[in-house]
């Protein structure tokens, strides 16, 4: 469950490889539920990448051979990327969702919901870049993304 304290001028957090964050794909569908059930396995095309607000979460997605990544929103919304807040996320999650997480199956959804609390997850939407190329995608993702606590 999300912590409390969080704040939108707080960090936000990924878990991901060390040398780099992995690229999203904006020109992949854009189902936040299949994003987060990791339909299609790891390392599928996804318009997001995903977000926490806590370390420990990170760090376990990172894996021993990873590392944790930071940002914050402004930073987020200074790239002209489409930051999808926690509590905007469990909005989109009831019944069969609602826009981006509108999904044939609502127990699908509420499996999604579920990890999503469980994960305190945010998400950083990259749909908006869809014809840019993988260079540009990673040169803004190296904008976004840190090695240090910010």
């Amino acid at each position: 469950m999300a912590r409390e304290t969080w704040g939108i001028d707080d960090p936000l957090l990924r878990g991901d490889n060390k040398e780099s964050v992995c690229l999203p794909v904006p020109h992949a569908p854009a189902s936040i539920v299949r994003h987060v059930l990791y339909l299609e396995g790891a390392g599928r095309d996804t318009p997001y990448l995903s977000t926490t607000e806590e370390e420990r979460i990170a760090e376990q997605f990172a894996g021993k051979g990873g590392r944790v990544w930071y940002t914050v929103v402004t930073r987020v919304q200074a790239a002209n990327l489409r930051y999808v807040s926690h509590s905007e996320l469990l909005g989109l999650l009831r019944g069969k969702g609602k826009g981006d997480a509108s999904w044939p199956k609502a127990s699908e959804v509420q499996r999604v919901r579920a990890y999503v609390e469980m994960w305190a997850e945010h998400l950083i939407d990259f749909g908006s870049q869809k014809g840019k190329s993988a260079e540009e995608i990673g040169t803004l993702v190296h904008t976004v993304f840190t090695k240090e606590r910010p």
